[in-house]
């Protein structure tokens, strides 16, 4: 059965690639109308923004320098020390088979091995090294993420934000935050620091290739994927980002967005599950064989997972690298019910910025008239302002339903919509 299984599960991720490669051969023949930025044009680094930057990597390299000269500790050991796979870098299949999970960061334990020698003083300059990378990474995905909020959004001054400010904020947020001790501090963390440069590479190449700047990006696009799983199984969650950023974030039109779904979203969210599938039987029989068994109390210690995670978080106090947190007796515990608040809290912090910054709809906010005809319902449809109750943004390209017959009606004269304003099919 558990064979049954793994074939299936091989089969869906070879039909999810053969599909998309069938898709890049498509999107060769077909030219992208979504613009890089505002009229069109690419909008540059400013140099302003370049020195934040700056200012964030410098601050990464020199608070983690002094974890350079840490030694080995509790899984260095397992990893690097007693790994007899470090030894020869030319044998790559003992490389890869010392860790078949995360084949990625063993070969970088080898690199170091053979670049720097035994000593932790070598490993540890790679995982600073990666982290400062991840600083400026996440500068550049940032200010490319503010541009296409800003540009999709209509143009409203008191709530844009400028793309070097978010940028410089995000990117210094993560480069002082102590909750990044652990992955850059301790060399067995590396997996953490490793998998966030390709996953953020990924995310970068994902969109230009979203905005028509050539196949080659979603090439590029799921080789840093396949990276980043072979360095960290949390990868995995990529899709959902790209999803919610394709839905949020992402300028074009319905039509794109739901051409994307079709030969984008689906395809790579079933090879995420069929790789799911595969990580749990190499976990059930490969690493833990005859271990695995289903536990209630271990579900329920994730809702105080969750709370302990965000609260240091908000307040990084009392970090370690193993936490002791006791099982709960059941759902009525302190523990499990303080989670539970704290997730519901979060769902109702996520409804309220929807509603106030439009994550689904920039305001003003129309409705239609129930449809009588075929033709009204298609135009109040494709309206880029106007939907059946529902709250939805103005799209970047008209339709030709919307550009024909759909006529907005003002209430005043000027630019500036009134509140009264609907529209007449």
């Amino acid at each position: 059965m558990i064979r049954e299984v793994a074939q299936n599960a091989g089969l869906t991720i070879l039909q999810s690639v053969v599909h998309l490669w069938r898709v890049s051969r498509a999107e060769k023949t077909r030219t992208e109308t979504v613009p890089l930025g505002p009229a069109g044009t690419r909008v540059t680094l400013s140099p302003r923004g370049t020195l934040g930057c700056a200012i964030a990597m410098i601050a990464a390299a020199l608070i983690y320098a002094t974890t350079l000269d840490n030694p080995f500790v509790y899984d260095d050991f397992r990893l690097i020390v007693d790994n007899p796979s470090l030894l020869d870098i030319t044998n790559l299949r003992a490389i890869a088979w010392r860790e078949i999970t995360r084949p990625i960061v063993n070969f970088t334990y080898a690199l170091d091995r053979w670049f720097w020698g035994p000593t932790p003083f070598g490993f540890h300059v790679t995982n600073v090294t990666l982290h400062t990378l991840n600083v400026g990474l996440v500068f550049l995905l940032a200010w490319r993420w503010n541009e296409d909020w800003n540009f999709r959004r209509p143009a409203d001054p008191s709530r844009s934000v400028r793309p070097g400010f978010a940028a410089s904020a995000a990117a210094l947020m993560l480069a002082v935050h102590p909750m990044m001790t652990e992955a850059v501090g301790y060399v067995s963390g590396r997996s953490e620091v490793l998998s966030t440069t390709f996953f953020v590479l990924a995310l970068l190449a994902i969109r230009r290739w979203f905005l028509g700047t050539g196949v080659r990006f979603l090439y590029a696009a799921l080789a840093m994927w396949v990276l980043a799983l072979a360095t960290k199984e949390t990868a995995a969650m990529l899709p959902f980002v790209v999803l919610a950023y394709d839905r949020i974030i992402c300028p074009g039109s319905d039509e794109d967005r739901a051409r994307r779904w079709r030969r984008f979203h689906l395809p790579i969210f079933a090879a995420a599950s069929a790789l799911v599938v595969v990580r749990i039987i190499v976990l059930a029989l490969v690493e833990y064989t005859g271990q695995i068994s289903f536990n209630f109390p271990f579900l329920l210690v994730q809702f105080d997972v969750v709370r302990r995670y965000l609260t240091m978080l908000l307040m990084p106090g009392q970090q370690s690298i193993f936490h002791a947190i006791p099982l709960p007796a059941g759902l009525t515990d302190t523990p499990v019910l303080a989670g539970m608040a704290t997730i519901a809290l979060l769902v109702m912090l996520a409804t309220g910025l929807r509603r106030r910054e439009g994550l689904i709809c920039a305001p003003p906010v129309q409705r239609c008239p129930p449809p009588t005809t075929w033709r009204r319902a298609l135009c109040c449809a494709t309206a880029p302002s106007c939907s059946f109750g529902w709250r939805r943004r103005p799209t970047i390209k008209r339709s030709r339903a919307s550009s024909t017959s759909c006529r907005p009606n003002r209430g005043g004269s000027g630019s500036s919509p009134s509140p009264s304003r609907r529209t007449t099919c």
